[in-house]
């Protein structure tokens, strides 16, 4: 094996653009109706890792933050131009993970929830968007 060849091909793809990671693209926020949109459910369908979750008697979905690699399928494939591992209202493992990211969604407390939306941190059902409510609920058993 030719190492030095190998180091120059390895600098040269890492030098290229086409290779480095992209800007945001999107600047506009989307509606909450993003959030937990069930319209097509090719997210669900397509996601290797099964990070996006159908709640098939709410008709909502939800993201699996700790599923998801990013790797783009959902969104390659969302019709509406969502980008579901962003968009999607997020199941969290915890708070590091939610304020680790700034996607809007939840994570379970021993005895409740904390949720994020539109950067409000929010603890009470009531105070959710009523979209929101049933799928929170969902998760709370």
């Amino acid at each position: 094996m030719d190492v030095a060849a190998l180091d120059e091909l390895v600098a040269s793809v890492s030098a290229d653009p086409y290779y480095q990671k992209k800007p945001e693209r999107r600047t506009v926020k989307r509606p909450l109706d993003s959030l937990a949109c069930y319209k097509c459910r090719n997210c669900v369908d397509v996601c290797p890792n099964r990070a996006n979750l159908a709640l098939p008697e709410l008709k909502k979905a939800v993201h699996i933050e700790a599923l998801c690699n990013e790797c783009g399928n959902c969104a390659c494939l969302c019709p509406f131009g969502y980008l579901p591992y962003r968009d999607k209202f997020t199941l969290f493992d915890d708070g590091a993970a939610m304020k680790n990211s700034d996607n809007n969604g939840f994570y379970l407390t021993g005895d409740g929830f904390v949720a994020r939306v539109n950067g409000e941190k929010i603890s009470a059902l009531e105070e959710l968007p009523e979209e929101l409510r049933a799928v929170v609920t969902a998760f709370l058993g």
